[in-house]
């Protein structure tokens, strides 16, 4: 039994006390539940501490003669028992504080969810209404060139108007127009820039900008309004709601950094 709790931990035969808790302190970052989520991390943080618990009760009675002249089987069983006993208590009460974290996160981001929500909601208003159009100078406009280890790649047409700029797709507007200014078309709440139109060689030609909160990523809109459905009517396990609760989270983050780019 010694033996196989020493695998348990990784340890050969003889290992000191001090290989022991180093090993367990170990194996118990690496399998604690409130790090690894994996359904076998929580056995496996039994079976270490139980090893654990066992091994220094073991370790304790080597120091004692008395101890050791009494040592037997009966003995190793009530240890045993004593250090899966343990064991389970202890990842019991790790799981219990684990649930109860993440019950205080949820009942926080609830409020949050709703901001989402109402975000979202008019985000799709603001685009829907008719746009705002108003003619706008153009300050300048640039290249953006990605670079490669061998060459470097048009990725954009960067246009700088007076009150902002966009984005347009490489080779749309950079050198082709005939005059420095367009109309620009912004959502009516908002105020931001979905599309413009340019005069290239007489005529008017309408572009979207290649990036932004509606374009490219518009479909974050759509996906955060599911999400937060079955955050609420369809997830019933703390585990599956912490972790929408966590994408929602992460998606409104990335959608407010594109807002404030417009």
């Amino acid at each position: 039994m010694y033996e196989l709790y020493l695998s348990v931990l990784g340890l050969q035969k003889g290992a000191s006390l001090k290989a022991i808790k180093s090993a367990y302190r170990k194996l118990s970052k690496l399998y604690h539940p409130d790090l690894n989520t994996d359904q076998e991390a929580h056995q496996k943080f039994i079976e270490i501490t139980e090893a654990y618990q066992f091994l220094l009760r073991y370790s304790k009675s080597t120091h004692s003669s008395s101890t050791k002249q009494t040592s037997s089987n009966q003995s190793f069983d009530s240890w045993r028992a004593e250090a899966r006993n343990y064991a389970k208590k202890r990842a019991y009460e790790e799981a219990r504080l684990q649930q109860t974290l993440m019950r205080k996160i949820l009942f926080s981001f609830n409020t949050l969810a709703f901001v989402i929500a109402f975000f979202n909601v008019f985000l799709t208003v603001d685009y829907l209404l008719p746009k705002l159009v108003g003619m706008q100078k153009i300050s300048q406009i640039e290249k953006l060139m990605e670079t490669t280890r061998q060459y470097a790649i048009h990725k954009n047409d960067a246009v700088e108007f007076e009150d902002f700029d966009m984005l347009f797709k490489a080779n749309y507007v950079f050198g082709k127009i005939d005059v420095m200014q367009a109309q620009v078309e912004r959502t009516r709440f908002l105020k931001v820039p979905v599309a413009a139109i340019f005069q290239i060689n007489g005529r008017m030609v309408r572009f979207e900008q290649a990036y932004g909160i509606y374009h490219n990523f518009g479909i974050i809109i759509p996906l955060s309004l599911l999400g937060l459905f079955l955050y609420h009517y369809v997830f019933r396990t703390i585990e599956n709601k912490f972790t929408m609760a966590l994408v929602l989270f992460l998606s409104f983050a990335f959608q407010l950094s594109l807002y404030f780019m417009n």
